[in-house]
């Protein structure tokens, strides 16, 4: 047979390079079989790339009794000779057998070495037939014999087995000299057993093992013994083993012996003879053990005798033994025990004996007879415990109903400890009576008990209505007597129960008498009467303690009263009482309360309250009386749809002063807020006044609201209310130290009494606490009051506020007289240009194209003179006209606005004389549920009008004019839409919403016209393009101001089939001759579309339908509504094959961005805020929150604000894009353009200024001291002709940065309210958890909206430090300074540190160059400066300090501030507002006061 295969094989496997295999082998097999089994002939080639070849040949033969294999293999590959493959290889294999022997040979050629092996062996064994086993190894591989086997090993065994012998050897040599010789010997008889093992050996492996090794065992058996030995040779040593065991009818024996000389077994004796005997006879058992060895002797010997397994009997127990070992017990011991049990007795005696005499005994006895138990335990021993001898005896007896119980405990030979026990009863079926005594003996006890004797009786009856209990104690000279008894009188009387005890000798040495006697008398119902009475030995008069209380009894819901006793005169008793009755009917209620608190006839205390309803009026009434001479009183009355609430306070016979609240609300639509002053139950005054009523006016219905009360009377009722608090606190605290008077003699009686005498303590710790709060309990309130926002909201807020918004009506009053005007100033403020002068420019540039036109046309120059008389006579008269219609129209608009001047003065009117406002709001005649003043009066005061005021705060005058103007200037004649980045939409109506996608979406399309189409296209590479489609023209706008006509790129600008491409600065602009525009900035990344008016309703897609419905805004293709924006997408998807799916944006907290787009669209000092009144800034914040959570970039909140600020533009609404979005490259690094250099300071004639405060208790005295600052600050930019001040505030903590705010400084108002910086700063939340986001309050500067052409500075106060974070490193803040123009200053409490490690307390300031000492005269810049700076050493893990340093700051020791005000000032403005760079402070060397 021949087989031949081809492979080829290519890789690029590092492992299979590593085995030599190439990365390309072509590979050629061939494989040859001849002849028929067993004798075949085969080879097998295999050849790789036509060089490399190995081969394989094998030949079997088999014949008679003999078979042979040659296998052969060669190759010529070097890289398999590198990897120390052989060249050649001849495997033979010979092996022939015979009748009675098997023979092989093994033949193995590598290259030039060889290895033969060989084996003859007997081909069967037969018992009683030899055997015989040769085998042998001969080689000449040097690896081999590294292994350990030579060059030549031979082999030989031979032996015979029949059925009583055993014969074997086995020869080894081992080249050169070495030999291994076993020989075997074996017998086996009926009752004997011999083997013999003898070992030689001489072998180099061996070596750690003997030489010579002899072993024979012999084992001889009957019936009755077993004996056997072992004899074992080990080269020069020996052991010799000998046993006998024998078996009896009544026991066994056991006898070892042996010997050795053997060092390995150092740990066994070398002679040992080891004899043990067991004997049974009868109920005797005895067993013995001996054993000797090494001239030493081991004996034990025990003995028992007795009935065993049975319990009853006498048991007889003896043990000896004796031990020759070193251990801590007695060589010589001996344990005898004698148990003697039986039905009634017992008696247990244990002997342990060591030394030849009785060490421990113990003994143990206990007889049971008729009633009778009697017990007895003794111990005895030698050792050194505190207990040596010990006694224990027990009698109980019963006799009938009488049990008695004695014990006696003595020890070490001492006085004994008795304890006897007795009890009697009596048990029959209505009565049950106990009694018992108890006897003590303390003996041995005594020092530890303090008790020589104890005896205790007692006795206890029991009957059915009846329970008597009596206690008599003595020890020593001590006694108790104790009695209680129980009788049941119900349900005819009430149950009484008496407790009465003495005491003799127990508390106090110097008052050896006590006595307690109390009753209860109850029903467990609605009744209780108690009585309690303590009296000392040497009391003159016993403390007695009374009450009667009463529940749910006719009227009475509750009366309690408590007196206590102290002498026999009741004037000077206390008395505590309370009473709560409901005199009410079935259609009324009445209750009543009455407390009353009594010390002495001079201290009284009252509290009187009644509560009365009926169907229509309710009153609640609470009085409180002191000494019968003080009165407080608290009335609230319901009646009528009126609610009064009265509150007064009388002393003495002086006039009752009082003050009313009245609330009252009528069905007619009237309602009424009033607050009188009181005197004697007349009205003297009237403090405040708010009232709302509906009233007919020129037939229409309006909310009249009208408000009155002077910011003084508020003063003067805080006055009085200051004086009646501090008289009632007088009053209260007189009274509490008559009170500490009474407790004090009441304690001094009780000197040796140590519970009444502490509780006396207790009473005056807790009067001088009372006294201590009513003392400042009402500080804090009255502090608290004194700075809230609601006393400056009443005191200076809302009169400032009432005025402007008086000023502002005024204000508008006066637009709406000359409308005209009004018009060109908003023309003005759009546009920057004059109306007047534009409509001049326009008309005489029309002039001047006519009087060009006419020459081409009229050729006859008399005529072309006429004409152009006529032209000129014709522009007088136009302008004429043109004036004449102004007027008229003026005429006209002030007649209509006419209408709108006389509600908008009714509207509201404010006097700051009468301190009162009216304001007038018309009603639409929507029916009488929505007049029902009644109903929604409370909903008016506490919604509407409280809060209205409230957001007069933050009111924006300017917003709300441009509100006012657009409506005036609105037009619906163009239509817009935008896309903001790539998912943010605002449709043609107005509507906003979100959509991301990667899929291509059609925007807009004229289907009535088909005149433009605008796709969102989104390309391969991530990035979106525009395509607009135009009068057969397509142009892809793409970022990067790259623009492409019909798919080719396009320089631009581009004119083509009526379609203009052109290019502004950042903003690419489509149009056509129709006014279709489409507008793209990409800077800001916002596009725009604008449609003109008679494109009405044409245009579909996701802009909307421009048809001024926002209604229908998400129109689909077949004129259907989507329920939602998915839907709304994917009907305007341009691309199939692509699956749009809104991403959604999980929301993010923390973020600084996200305070970013706080700041821009949802603060009330937003550069943005101007135009909050004209396009919702709402949307804007939303989207601005999913996008900054989405890239944390800025990039997209300023995409949002520049698309806001467009729509305001198309409003009429002049804003700016925040500065902080507005950047430039220079080089390489992006500067802001509000930087304002160094240089330039001086120049700049407004300053923003922010204090970043943290909010820790360590910060606030410098806060109190802040104000000052502040001032300070304004007025040196005021020496510097800085006039625009505005400051700022953050406040950050553990939990976050907090609103901001900000205090604009004007330029006639050089030093700011004291009032408004205390509001401000009277927002911070301090707390005294150190804060870990400095860093991030740093980072939130740069994105502070500071305007562009100010001065720029922030301060930041802290206690602490301000460490390296992955967000916030010292290169990244220095960065976010630097590029926004901040200069960072520091105010800290610090010690500076110089290089020597010393802290200079002097120091008061540092900048980069120069250092500031405290003097006497005040702060001094040492000379030369640089020197003396380069010594400080700053923190090197504060960021915020680096940074300060770097962006041109200084760093302030706030401490300093606090120890020399005035100096600190001084130079703390200097360096703020760089005065010292200007020259104007001059040298620091001395700044005074």
């Amino acid at each position: 047979h021949h087989i031949s295969l081809s492979y080829k094989l290519t890789h690029n496997i590092e492992l299979l390079k590593t085995l030599f295999i190439d990365d390309h082998i072509d590979v050629q097999v061939s494989a040859n079989l001849q002849g028929l089994a067993p004798n075949l002939e085969g080879s097998v080639q295999i050849i790789v790339d036509g060089l490399k070849s190995i081969a394989y040949a094998f030949n079997t033969y088999a014949y008679d009794e003999q078979f042979k294999l040659i296998i052969r293999n060669n190759h010529n590959s070097k890289s398999l000779a590198n990897a120390g493959y052989p060249k050649e290889i001849v495997l033979v294999l010979n092996a022939q057998r015979n009748d009675t022997k098997v023979n092989s040979v093994f033949d193995i050629q590598i290259d030039a070495k060889s290895m033969k092996m060989s084996l003859s062996a007997s081909r069967q064994f037969v018992l009683g037939t030899p055997v015989e086993l040769n085998a042998g190894v001969q080689h000449t591989i040097p690896f081999i014999k590294k292994l350990g086997l030579p060059f030549t090993v031979k082999a030989e065994c031979n032996g015979m087995l029949n059925d009583s012998d055993l014969g074997a050897s086995l020869k080894l040599n081992y080249e050169p000299t070495g030999n291994l010789i076993v020989h075997v010997e074996g017998k086996s008889q009926p009752s004997n057993k011999e083997l013999l093992l003898i070992v030689l050996q001489n072998l180099p492996i061996l070596s750690y093992l003997p030489e010579a090794l002899e072993i024979e065992p012999k084992v001889n058996y009957s019936s009755n013994m077993i004996a056997g030995s072992l004899n074992m040779i080990l080269d020069k040593s020996k052991l010799n083993a000998f046993t006998v065991f024998t078996i009896g009818d009544s026991g066994y024996g056991e006898i070892l012996e042996m010997a050795h000389t053997i060092p390995q077994l150092k740990a066994i004796p070398r002679k040992l003879v080891c004899n043990t005997d067991y004997h049974k006879n009868g109920r005797a058992y005895r067993l013995s053990h001996t054993s000797i060895y090494e001239d030493q002797e081991l004996r034990f010997l025990g003995h028992y005798g007795g009935p065993f397994p049975k319990i009853f009997g006498r048991h007889e127990i003896h043990v000896d033994l004796a031990h020759p070992f070193t251990v801590p017990l007695p060589r010589q011991s001996q344990v005898r025990m004698n148990l003697s049990h039986s039905l009634l007795s017992h008696q247990d005696d244990i002997v342990i004996n060591w030394d030849k005499k009785d060490q421990v005994a113990l003994q143990a006895s206990l007889t049971l007879d008729d009633g009778r138990l009697e017990s007895e335990a003794k111990l005895q021993h030698p050792f050194k415990f505190p207990l040596e001898k010990f006694q224990l005896k027990c009698l109980s007896e019963r006799r009938g109903q009488k049990y008695n119980q004695k014990a006696r405990v003595a020890w070490n030979g001492g006085r004994p400890t008795d304890l006897k026990f007795t009890l009697e009863y009596k048990l029959e079926s209505n009565l049950t009576v106990w009694d018992t005594c108890l006897d003590f003996s303390s003996g041995q006890l005594q020092p530890f008990l303090n008790i020589q004797s104890l005896h205790s009786c007692g006795f206890a009856k029991q009957t059915q209505n009846l329970l008597i209990e009596s206690l008599e104690l003595y020890w020593d000279d001590k006694k108790i007597n104790q009695s209680f008894e129980y009788q049941n009188h119900r349900p005819m009387r009430l149950d009484n129960i008496w407790i009465a005890a003495t005491f003799s000798n127990i508390f106090q040495p110097s008052c050896g008498r006590q006595d307690i006697l109390g009753r209860i008398q109850t029903d467990y119902r609605s009744q209780l009467n108690h009585y309690l009475k303590v009296a000392f030995c040497n009391m003159s008069n016993s403390v007695k303690l009374s009450g009667r209380h009463v529940r749910n009894r006719g009227d009475v819901v509750l009366s309690s009263q408590t007196r206590a006793s102290l002498s026999s005169d009741e004037k000077h008793d206390a008395v505590l009482g309370l009473s709560l009755r409901n005199g009410g009917q079935s259609d009324s209620k009445n209750y009543s309360l009455e407390m009353e608190w009594k010390a002495s006839e001079s201290s009284h205390l009252a509290l009187l309250g009644t509560y009365t309803a009926s169907l229509l009026n309710s009153r609640a009434a609470l009085e409180g009386v002191v000494d019968q001479s003080d009165k407080i009183k608290l009335v609230a009355v319901h009646k009528m749809g009126c609610q009064q609430y009265y509150t007064g306070y009388t002393r003495g016979t002086s006039d009752e002063e009082e003050a009313e609240l009245s609330f009252c609300s009528k069905e007619d639509g009237m309602a009424k807020v009033e607050l009188y002053r009181i005197l004697n139950q007349t009205r003297r005054g009237k403090l405040g006044h708010l009232s709302f009523a509906v009233v007919n006016k020129s037939m229409q219905s309006v909310l009249r609201v009208t408000a009155q009360g002077c910011p003084h009377l508020i003063t003067r009722t805080e006055t009085k209310l200051s004086e009646i608090v501090f008289q009632f606190k007088n009053h209260l605290l007189k009274k509490l130290k008559e009170f500490d008077l009474f407790v004090w003699k009441f304690r001094k009686n009780f000197q040796d009494a140590d519970f009444l005498y502490e509780t006396c303590g207790w009473m005056l710790k807790l009067s001088q606490k009372t006294a201590d709060l009513v003392k400042n309990g009402g500080r804090s309130f009255r502090q608290m009051w004194k700075l809230s926002r609601l006393r400056q909201l009443l005191l200076q807020v809302v009169p400032l506020y009432l005025a402007k918004i008086q000023e502002t009506i005024q204000q508008v009053q006066g637009e709406l007289k000359k409308p005209i005007a009004t018009l060109k100033e908003a023309y003005h403020e759009v546009t920057l240009k004059e109306l007047d002068q534009q409509w001049k420019q326009k008309t005489e540039e029309y002039l001047e194209k006519i009087q060009s036109f006419v020459p081409t046309v009229v050729q006859d120059a008399w005529l072309l003179d006429k004409l152009q008389g006529a032209l000129h006579i014709s522009k007088k008269a136009f302008d004429l006209a043109t004036n004449q219609t102004v007027k008229w129209a003026e005429a006209k608009l002030t007649k209509a606005t006419s209408r709108i001047q006389k509600p908008l003065a009714n509207l509201y009117k404010h006097s700051s004389e009468l301190c009162s406002v009216t304001v007038n709001v018309p009603l639409w005649p929507l029916g009488k549920q929505l007049l029902d003043v009644a109903n929604i009066t409370n909903y008016l005061v506490e919604t509407k009008l409280i809060k209205g005021l409230r957001s007069l705060y933050n009111i924006n005058l300017v917003a709300e004019y441009y509100r006012l103007k657009r409506r005036i200037m609105d037009t619906p004649f163009e239509h817009q839409a935008l896309l903001v980045g790539s998912k943010h939409y605002v449709t043609f109506d107005g509507k906003m919403y979100d959509f991301a996608s990667k899929c291509g979406f059609l925007l807009a399309k004229d289907f009535q016209g088909y005149s433009f189409t605008v796709l969102l296209n989104h390309e391969k590479n991530g990035r979106n393009s525009l395509r607009v489609e135009m009068n057969q023209t397509a142009v892809d706008i793409y970022p990067g101001l790259k623009v492409e006509e019909n798919c080719k790129a396009s320089d631009l600008p581009l004119l083509k089939n009526g379609v203009t491409v052109k290019r502004d600065l950042n903003e690419v602009k489509v149009s056509d001759q129709n006014g279709v525009t489409v507008s793209c900035d990409m800077q800001h990344h916002f596009c725009s579309l604008t449609l003109p008016g008679w494109y009405h309703g044409r245009s579909a897609g996701l802009f909307g339908t421009n048809d001024n419905e926002a209604g229908n805004e998400f129109t689909l293709p077949n004129h259907s509504q989507a329920e939602n924006v998915q839907e709304f997408a994917e009907e305007w998807q341009i691309d199939a094959g692509c699956r749009s799916t809104d991403k959604k944006i999980k929301q993010c907290f923390g973020s600084a961005f996200q305070y970013f787009c706080k700041t821009l669209f949802r603060s009330t000092y937003s550069p943005l805020r101007n135009c909050f009144k004209v396009v919702n800034p709402a949307p804007f914040y939303d989207m601005c929150l999913n996008d900054v959570c989405e890239s944390s970039d800025l990039q997209p909140a300023c995409s949002l604000a520049a698309a806001f600020v467009h729509l305001c533009h198309r409003n009429f609404v002049p804003l700016q894009i925040p500065s902080q979005c507005v950047s430039g490259k220079v080089g390489d690094s992006v500067l802001n353009d509000d930087v304002v250099k160094s240089g330039q300071w001086l120049a700049t004639k407004q300053a923003d200024v922010l204090f970043i405060i943290e909010e820790r208790d360590c910060n606030k005295p410098i806060i109190a001291k802040l104000p000052s600052l502040i001032n300070s600050l304004v007025e040196t930019f005021r020496k510097q002709g800085v006039l625009g001040v505005k400051i700022g505030f953050i406040g950050f903590g553990d939990d976050g940065i907090h609103e901001q705010h900000i205090l604009t400084v004007k330029s006639d108002n050089t030093t700011s309210p004291p009032w408004y910086l205390e509001k401000e700063l009277g927002n911070l939340m301090f707390t005294r958890n150190v804060t870990l986001n400095v860093p991030a309050a740093v980072k939130l500067v740069t994105q502070w909206p500071f305007r562009s052409e100010a001065s720029k500075g922030a301060i930041l106060l802290t206690c602490s430090r301000c460490l390296h974070t992955y967000k916030a490193s010292e290169d990244t803040l220095q960065y976010m300074l630097a590029s926004s123009g901040i200069v960072l200053h520091v105010l800290k409490g610090m010690r500076f540190q110089m290089k020597n490690g010393e802290r200079d307390a002097s120091i008061v300031s540092i900048d980069a160059t120069h250092l500031f000492r405290a003097g006497s005269a005040g702060f001094s810049k040492d000379r030369p400066s640089k020197a003396l700076r380069h010594h400080i050493v700053l923190p090197s893990d504060d960021v915020c300090l680096t940074a300060a340093m770097e962006s041109g700051g200084a760093i302030f020791d706030s401490s300093q501030l606090l120890r020399q005000s005035n100096h600190f000032l001084h130079l703390f403005s200097c360096q703020v507002t760089r005065m010292d760079k200007a020259g104007i402070c001059g040298s620091h060397r001395s700044i005074a006061d």
